[in-house]
């Protein structure tokens, strides 16, 4: 998985865990599945969000190089 794909599906994984945890008005189950996708989102950032050449952690950079080698990455 590239960094791209990576930081599409925290986004993705971290707005339907949001949604879900706001849906616990209407059923209980709906806090630990929120919970559980807010989780998986931040794990799968930790480990996919890297740069390829260095593999250390992107972190929020917004630019389209990485801050510890300066390699280019496509975001």
């Amino acid at each position: 998985m590239n960094p791209k794909q990576a930081k599409h599906l925290f986004f993705v994984l971290g707005a339907a865990g949001f949604v879900c945890i706001l849906l616990v008005v209407v059923h209980p189950l709906f806090l630990a599945a929120g919970l559980l996708m807010a989780a998986a989102a931040i794990v799968l950032n930790l480990m996919f969000y890297r740069c390829p050449c260095c593999r250390a952690h992107l972190g929020r950079t917004s630019g389209n190089h990485c801050p510890h080698c300066g390699h280019f990455v496509e975001h």
